[in-house]
């Protein structure tokens, strides 16, 4: 309180200031137009993370591009059983030539050394999933798939190749898989060194079009075995195909939310709310509606049905 002077004797005045239930007034304000914008903040950021994911998928799509430019065939799912995979094989082409470099091609997964094995691509990870972080663990299925023995733990990925729809025999990346990445042909083997060997499909095999065949997409994790062999094992690891291939068409649809419980570890599936994100063999990149039918998905994992492919 202030006095002042003025002519006809003195005044009082109140210091300017707001009173608690103005501040109340405000605070609850702000509060509203926090909880207003706050999905649209978080709209954005998902929609950045979308996008960044799609750009990931894009760069391995040029990757295989450049890898089929240099040897005339597509890379492998794997070499063979126990040896890389097809992110091993598209190293020198993701900018990761000295990780390539301390790789030994010709060896199994299980004689890599280490630190090796271990070692991140960022490429491969959604950002919207979660960030490079933990190597796998053994959890209740050592990654060499020998019950009671050591584990050999090894980088992860989101991501996988698509090896068909599973309509045929064996393995389901095996020799018989209909899609665009599936095992690989030893042409030369001494021991456990495979010597040469080469990738089964080039372009001229994807008889229904490049732009009309799945090449690489997001594939669903069961919650709870993040980082454990059975689902989520090494990416580099050649020895199980849950790692780094999945199948999609009839009996295998996409995960309809990150929380889908299944017994399969083979199903492709995203944790972006707007569908699952695949790259072609074209290089393109589309989001895949989590409800498209189980036989478009399966015209799409399929290389040589000759099926027509309703708009997608």
């Amino acid at each position: 309180m202030r006095t002042l002077f003025f002519a006809g004797g003195p005044r009082r005045f109140k210091a300017g200031g707001f009173t608690l239930v103005e501040l109340l007034v405000v605070i609850a304000i702000i509060g509203v137009l926090v909880a207003l914008l706050l999905p649209a903040v978080q709209a954005a950021r998902e929609a950045s993370r979308r996008t960044q994911c799609a750009n990931h998928l894009k760069q391995m799509g040029i990757a295989t591009h450049n890898f089929h430019d240099t040897y005339h065939y597509l890379p492998g799912s794997r070499i063979w059983d126990h040896w890389a995979t097809w992110a091993v094989q598209l190293m020198p082409f993701m900018e990761q030539q000295s990780l390539y470099e301390k790789w030994n091609i010709q060896e199994q997964y299980y004689n890599q050394p280490q630190v090796i094995r271990e070692t991140n691509i960022k490429l491969l990870f959604c950002p919207t999933r979660r960030p490079p972080g933990k190597p796998s663990s053994s959890g209740d299925n050592p990654d060499n798939g020998m019950p009671n023995s050591t584990h050999n733990p090894g980088a992860l990925s989101d991501y996988a190749g698509c090896s068909g729809d599973f309509g045929y025999s064996g393995w389901f990346d095996g020799i018989n898989a209909n899609g665009a990445i599936f095992t690989g042909e030893v042409l030369e083997q001494s021991g456990t060194t495979i010597k040469r060997w080469k990738g089964r499909v080039n372009f001229a095999k994807i008889e229904d079009g490049t732009s009309q065949t799945f090449l690489i997409g997001e594939k669903h994790i069961v919650l709870g075995k993040f980082t454990i062999g059975t689902g989520d094992g090494s990416i580099y690891n050649g020895d199980h195909e849950w790692g780094f291939a999945r199948v999609t068409g009839p009996g295998y649809p996409l995960a309809p939310n990150p929380k889908y419980t299944t017994s399969s570890s083979l199903i492709f599936g995203s944790y972006h709310p707007a569908g699952c994100q695949f790259v072609l063999v074209d290089g393109s990149v589309r989001n895949i509606k989590l409800e498209t039918s189980t036989t478009v998905l399966g015209r799409l994992a399929v290389r040589n049905d000759g099926e027509v492919i309703p708009d997608f």
